[in-house]
């Protein structure tokens, strides 16, 4: 009722013959799209047209894997009909990439000199890799791409994913929460473009099976024997769906990321096995600290993974699968990971590396107790001390007299000082 009366009283104000504000509707949009040139860039066009002069006009999109929008201001010449075109680099380094499959909504806002918006219809667009002609096949919310190979590629793979997210709930308890999108790449040329970027050294040295890019998109290398790929790559997503956390496991530990990923394969892999069991029998192995991040190093990668998982597998195996479930359960409640290792199990980060240690026949890593603060230091009351006999100088005469004398005259110089500095400056104040 309020919103109405404001609105008369505003008609009612206006002079005789004087024109209406122009209305949202007097901005309109002729055309809008955007073109998919990945991995190099994405190319967005508009045109639109306006009564008063188009001042201003904003981008916004999407991502559906994480939700989260971006805003874009392009550059144009302000007029009453503009043809824009706005240019997002997706080669500019992991802040500017977008995984293939991910589909981006899109809408303008502009805004005229008249002091009027508009705000556009949304467009969605799957963003898939331009340099292939892609088929794809969905199930429950599964969808898997592929550019090689008939329609048994992809209802393989596809049933393939439906027996895995089946053992992680049953394993686990971890279940699907959203959409899984998997793109089969058939060889690592053809992957390593589509990747985000990486070293060149790490690059030439580690061909990448597979990947998990977000809470969405899953790479596959399409070779035979990739079950394990598979399994791996979905528990890092299930894992993150079950979590609820921003990508990439905001706060998630990397070996506890990679070990439950390993751990959930038929076998860790003759690499990854070798790796631990080799740095255990020279007491090599990583502080559990170091490796909450994951290495950037090639030759490190072995005992990275061989390692997470031996500890994710000790987890599991010697206190059972429901406190694992408790654990990342509080986890994804909100507690701090220390905490809830604490509260499951008893132990500190430090705590679960020296259990896992002494597991695999290694001595427990000695850890720095914390550091009580200090008391402020107890001073005790003394008897009163005999007062020292004055020294007598050659000429016979007492220094601690000579002393006092002196720092008397001292004291009555600077309190003249003082006096006098004071009434010139009382003299100044009343000139």
């Amino acid at each position: 009722m309020k919103y109405r009366l404001g609105l008369l009283l505003v008609l009612l104000t206006l002079p005789l013959g004087a024109a209406p504000a122009l209305a949202q509707s007097d901005i309109s949009v002729l055309s809008s799209s955007a073109e998919n040139r990945f991995p190099q860039e994405l190319v967005f066009r508009l045109q639109a047209r306006s009564a008063a002069p188009i001042q201003k006009v904003s981008l916004v999109y999407q991502r559906s894997d994480t939700r989260a929008s971006q805003l874009a201001l392009p550059t144009f010449t302000p007029g009453t009909e503009i043809d824009l075109r706005h240019i997002v680099n997706l080669g500019g380094g992991r802040e500017a990439y977008i995984p293939p499959t991910v589909v981006l909504t899109y809408w303008w806002v502009l805004d005229d000199s008249a002091g009027h918006q508009m705000e556009s219809s949304r467009q969605e667009l799957t963003l898939l890799d331009s340099r292939f002609t892609w088929r794809s096949v969905t199930r429950n919310d599964v969808t898997v791409y592929w550019y090689r190979g008939g329609d048994d590629v992809g209802q393989t793979i596809l049933s393939l994913i439906e027996a895995d997210l089946a053992k992680l709930d049953s394993t686990l308890g971890l279940r699907q929460n959203g959409a899984v999108r998997v793109s089969l790449y058939a060889s690592p040329q053809d992957m390593v473009p589509a990747l985000p970027v990486r070293s060149a050294v790490f690059q030439s040295e580690i061909i990448t099976l597979g990947i998990a890019l977000s809470r969405e998109v899953l790479f596959v290398l399409n070779t035979a024997g990739n079950e394990e790929t598979v399994i791996h790559e979905l528990t890092h997503l299930i894992l993150h769906h079950f979590v609820g956390r921003t990508f990439l496991y905001e706060g998630i530990p990397a070996w506890l990321n990679e070990g439950l990923a390993v751990y959930m394969q038929s076998s860790p892999g003759q690499d990854y096995s070798s790796g631990i069991a080799t740095a255990i029998r020279r007491n090599q192995v990583f502080t559990l600290r170091q490796i909450f991040s994951q290495t950037g190093e090639a030759s490190e990668v072995s005992l990275f993974y061989g390692q997470s998982w031996s500890t994710v597998k000790y987890l599991i195996d010697r206190h059972g699968r429901e406190k694992f479930i408790s654990f990342l359960t509080k986890f994804r409640d909100g507690v701090r990971f220390e905490d809830g290792l604490l509260q499951v199990y008893g132990f500190t980060i430090d705590g679960l590396e020296n259990a896992w240690r002494e597991s695999v026949g290694l001595a427990p890593r000695p850890v720095a107790s914390p550091v009580a603060p200090q008391q402020p230091e107890t001073i005790p009351t003394l008897p009163p001390a005999r007062a020292p006999q004055p020294a007598v100088s050659d000429a016979g005469q007492d220094n601690t007299l000579v002393f006092v004398l002196g720092g008397a005259v001292i004291v009555a110089l600077l309190a003249g000082i003082a006096l006098v500095a004071g009434l010139l400056i009382a003299r100044r104040g009343y000139g």
